[in-house]
C-alpha cells in the first residue's frame, strides 16, 4: 500500500491498550520510503496508537525528515515528544526507494522493560529502558499516521510504501522473532545481511 500522508484507523478505541500497559508488543514491517514531506518537523510516522489529548500515551515509530528510523513507546505520566518516560529509540537513516524489515520490540510486565528497534536482522540496532504506566490509556491505533489525525490530516504521517504490517500483543521470543524475521525476508527475496 502507499500511503501519501493518509492513514487507516481501526476502529476498535480498547484493542491495542495492553500493549503498553504491561503486555508489552511486537511488531514487523516490510517497507521501503519516499522522500518525506513533514507538517511536523522530524514526525512522519507510519503507525501509531498516541491518545488525542492528555500526555498522548501509546506507542508509535516514524521516520525524521531526512528518513532517519526512530521508534517509541509513550506512558502518559509526563507530557514530551522525547524524554526518560517517553523514549526515542533512533535507528538507521533509510535509503529512498529500498525495501526493508524493520521491527520493534516491547518487554512484558511492569516497572522498567526494555524496547528494541530492528533492521534487516535479529540484533538491535538500538534499545531503550521504559517505566510501564499500567494506567495508560492508548487511543485507536493507526497505519500510515502516529495517531487518529483526522483533525489535521497528512501533518504527522509518512511517505512511502507498506508490504506487510504485523503485530503481537507480547515480546515474541529470540527464537520466534528469528524464524518471523527469516520468514518475511525469505518472502520478499531479501538478500542474506
Amino acid at each position: 500500500m502507499v500511503f501519501k500522508r493518509q492513514e487507516l484507523i481501526n476502529s476498535d478505541e480498547d484493542a491495542f491498550d495492553r500493549l503498553t500497559t504491561g503486555s508489552g508488543y511486537t511488531w514487523f514491517a516490510v517497507m521501503c520510503v519516499y522522500p518525506q514531506v513533514s507538517g511536523l518537523k522530524d514526525v512522519n510516522s507510519f503507525f501509531g496508537n498516541l491518545k488525542n489529548g492528555g500526555l498522548y500515551e501509546g506507542f508509535w515509530a516514524g521516520l525524521k525528515d531526512d528518513n532517519t528510523l526512530w521508534m517509541g513507546s509513550r506512558n502518559g505520566i509526563t507530557f514530551g515528544r522525547w524524554d526518560d518516560n517517553n523514549p526515542q529509540v533512533l535507528g538507521p537513516k533509510l535509503d529512498v526507494n529500498r525495501y526493508y524489515v524493520i521491527a520493534g520490540r516491547m518487554g512484558a510486565g511492569t516497572g522498567n522493560v526494555t524496547i528494541e528497534l530492528f533492521v534487516d536482522g535479529t540484533s538491535p540496532v538500538a534499545s531503550k529502558p521504559y517505566p510501564v504506566n499500567p494506567k495508560g490509556n492508548p487511543s485507536k491505533m493507526a497505519i500510515g499516521q502516529e495517531r487518529d489525525a483526522t483533525n489535521h490530516p497528512g501533518h504527522e504521517s509518512f511517505d512511502g510504501e507498506l508490504a506487510r504490517f504485523l503485530m503481537w500483543d507480547r515480546p515474541l521470543t529470540d527464537r520466534e522473532f528469528e524464524k518471523t524475521m527469516s520468514h518475511l525476508r525469505k518472502l520478499y527475496s531479501f538478500s542474506a545481511s
